[in-house]
Order: C-alpha cells, then sequence, then structure tokens
C-alpha cells in the first residue's frame, strides 16, 4: 500500500492563514468604474444595446442575439449558399412561391382597433 505523506505544516496554522487571507481580500477596494456619457437620442429614433450572455456549452462561432430578454436573431459567420433544385415540403419552390400576390394593403391602425376587430 501507499503511504500518506506527512504534513508539514500543522492544521491551525492553515486555518489561520486561510482566514487571514479571506479577512484581506474583504478590506480590498474594488475597482474603480468609469461612466459613460451618451449623447441624446434624436425623436423618431432609438439607441439598442446589445448583449450577448455566453454560457461555456456555447460556440464563439454562431452568436445569439437578445434585446430586452427577446430573440431577435443570430449572427453565423458560415456562407450561405442556395440550392435550386432543394424541395420545401416535397414541393418545388419557385421565386413567388413564398410571398403573397397581388396588392399589399397599407395603412394603420391602433392597437384599440385591432384588438376590436381580432375579437370579431
Amino acid at each position: 500500500m501507499f503511504a500518506m505523506a506527512e504534513n508539514r505544516i500543522p492544521r491551525n496554522r492553515l486555518l489561520c492563514a486561510s482566514g487571514l487571507l479571506l479577512i484581506a481580500a474583504g478590506c480590498a477596494q474594488p475597482t474603480a468604474t468609469v461612466s459613460v456619457v451618451a449623447p441624446p437620442v434624436p425623436s423618431g429614433q432609438a439607441r439598442v444595446w446589445f448583449y450577448r450572455p455566453w454560457e461555456p456549452s456555447e460556440s464563439f462561432n454562431f452568436a445569439l442575439i437578445d434585446m430586452n430578454g427577446s430573440y431577435v436573431g443570430a449572427v453565423d459567420p458560415r456562407e450561405v449558399v442556395s440550392d435550386p433544385e432543394a424541395r420545401y415540403f416535397g414541393g418545388r419552390v419557385e421565386k413567388r412561391s413564398l410571398v403573397p400576390l397581388g396588392e399589399a394593403r397599407l395603412g394603420r391602425i391602433g392597437l384599440d382597433e385591432w384588438l376590436r376587430r381580432s375579437k370579431a
């Protein structure tokens, strides 16, 4: 069997040293932060801050972008290659297959009006 190596530092000294280290770390001053002053936002525009939380299980090459806790997109460095012979649910896809045809109806509607119409 293997013999246990003898500990040369008494246990009570290790505990004292650990306690002193924790006390010293608690007394350390936090690093100084610098506030950034951003110019005012003109009317009709918005300032958007992107924040990318990174999890160790994620890849650095594929970034998912969240804004205010909602997914808005992804950044993927891979090249997009089109395939004109590709099928969509078994059918051939032409240039205008997945878009509505005819004239678009443009207009304005408020949330109250939209909710009233959707209930009817």
